[in-house]
């Protein structure tokens, strides 16, 4: 049987009230989400991606176990292609992936663009999105689902750190940012600054020639690739933080940074780094195909469950 190959990234849930972390709030994300789903149909469930666009994220399919909240959640958008998303069908409470196949669709037909799983713990949540994606789709998905009841409360997805890096977290001490992979871009604008845009920064050149005058051509070291510009961020842990606390941090750090492969961070001597992309706590898993190409997803729940088990025997 054909199997496909699956990368699973692990979240720590975090509840904030106000600006302030919070840890007298009753119900946790998960409560929350077990009081509102039953009461919806999937129709209820179409989150549009914003006011300008056709596109929409939907929990088409949930299961609720002892242990966690099993859930795959499409991206859709409008369209009239054959197999695919008819509007009677968001009136039902689950839409399975196997319902998307040989049906005759209309022009008020969506079609859906891919899908992600996640799984949900008291604390913990594990995913198969991607590592392009921002984990703040899944976070705002979450937030938007359960609005009503969560009050001012606000849940956070925060990144957990590898345990097998060659840094220990705690005596992380920098991170530098590389330069961009990316050329020049122009605004079109001729008093306009010029920039070098990266997934992570942006180098206003312009700026750092006001800086050194007329001593120094950067245009002709950049062409040469004599010069190039990076950032350095250092950390410095306050004695009194435990080495939990900042590493929950650093995992806050890897959150908000795009293009984590551009990204360096390293320990007290600086020789050793690890890569951002590398930062975080993942475990790859294969899942079996159906005859019709879809992933067993009872097998995919259970590997997810079991990860989040680990996660939680780990902490």
């Amino acid at each position: 049987m054909r199997r496909k190959d699956l990368t699973l990234r692990a979240f720590s849930v975090e509840r904030m009230s106000g600006m302030s972390l919070s840890e007298s709030e009753p119900l946790s994300l998960l409560d929350l989400l077990r009081q509102r789903l039953p009461a919806t149909c999937a129709g209820d469930r179409r989150m549009p991606l914003n006011p300008t666009s056709d596109d929409e994220d939907v929990l088409s399919a949930y299961a609720d176990s002892n242990n966690c909240l099993f859930g795959v959640i499409l991206c859709i958008a409008p369209g009239t292609q054959m197999g695919e998303i008819r509007p009677e069908m968001f009136a039902q409470p689950m839409i399975s992936i196997d319902e998307l196949g040989g049906l005759e669709a209309n022009a008020n037909s969506s079609i859906y663009k891919h899908c992600y799983y996640f799984a949900l713990s008291s604390r913990t949540l594990v995913t198969t999105l991607g590592k392009s994606s921002s984990i703040s789709r899944v976070e705002t998905y979450l937030n938007w689902l359960i609005e009503e009841s969560r009050g001012e409360t606000l849940f956070n997805l925060t990144p957990m750190i590898s345990t097998e890096l060659p840094i220990k977290p705690k005596d992380i001490k920098e991170m530098t940012i590389l330069p961009p992979r990316t050329r020049l871009i122009e605004t079109g604008d001729s008093q306009a600054d010029t920039e070098e845009a990266s997934r992570a920064y942006k180098i206003n050149w312009n700026r750092l020639k006001s800086l050194f005058g007329d001593s120094l051509n950067l245009d002709e070291l950049k062409a040469n690739n004599i010069l190039e510009a990076e950032l350095n961020i250092k950390f410095t842990r306050p004695k009194n933080m435990t080495p939990q606390n900042y590493e929950r941090l650093l995992g806050q750090s890897l959150r908000v940074i795009s293009g984590l492969d551009q990204v360096q961070f390293r320990g007290k001597k600086g020789k050793k780094y690890v890569v951002g992309s590398d930062m975080q706590r993942e475990k790859s898993v294969k899942i079996e195909l159906t005859e019709n190409g879809h992933l067993s997803e009872e097998q995919l729940k259970q590997e997810m469950e079991r990860y989040l088990l680990e996660l939680t025997q780990g902490q």
